[in-house]
């Protein structure tokens, strides 16, 4: 990598920050006998291009 472009990212928990989804919430879906979850949340801008996914775990056992 250039060192101009080096320059121009942020450090990696800098990026962390900034790519973290806001207003994240989970709810009962409607109308499925509470076989699922809906999860919503608005994704952050994405100027680095580096965003491919966010990974989602859910458990029965709150806090595990």
């Amino acid at each position: 990598m250039e060192e101009a472009e080096q320059d121009t990212l942020a450090p990696p928990d800098t990026i962390a920050e900034i790519l973290s989804p806001t207003e994240i919430k989970a709810f009962d879906t409607p109308n499925d006998a509470g076989e699922n979850i809906t999860i919503t949340w608005e994704a952050p801008e994405d100027p680095y291009g580096i965003i491919v996914g966010y990974e989602i775990f859910r458990s029965e056992d709150l806090g595990k």
